[in-house]
């Protein structure tokens, strides 16, 4: 009998199903199509780590993982997803790039997008929002 660790687990059987998967990811966020198959991967075994579950942490690790490696176009697009997916919350994503934060905020129902040129002035106009009980950093 042999004992596999998550990682191998992972690198054996479900890497195997990474075109399945490819599909729906980029059926959620077409512009995740453009990224390397390597990000892909990496956005993969986050979605394994997440019990295979296209939840909104998994969406904020997306998120995260693209800005980490420069996609912020992309990382946008998946943020907007976000937005539309999980809309019965109110909620804030600040994701940061190239001089300009946006934040993104989902209010029961609708989006909005706002534009600062410091992260501090985007986190202050971010608590000043009575509506939003929780605002995560991307």
């Amino acid at each position: 009998m042999t004992i596999l660790s998550s990682e191998e687990i992972f690198n054996i059987y479900v890497s195997d199903q990474l075109d399945k998967f490819s599909l729906a990811l980029y059926a959620n966020v077409p512009s995740l199509s453009s990224l390397p198959e390597e990000t892909i991967k990496r956005i993969y075994k986050e979605y394994y780590n997440f019990d295979c579950e296209f939840s909104f942490y998994f969406w904020l690790e997306v998120i995260k993982l693209l800005k980490e490696n420069n996609y912020t176009r992309v990382s946008r697009d998946a943020a907007e997803h976000l937005l539309m997916s999980f809309e019965e919350s109110n909620y804030g994503i600040i994701i940061s790039g190239n001089n300009t934060h946006y934040l993104y905020i989902s209010l029961k129902g609708y989006g909005e997008l706002y534009e600062f040129k410091s992260v501090d002035e985007c986190k202050k106009f971010a608590k000043s929002q009575r509506e939003i009980f929780a605002v995560y950093v991307a």
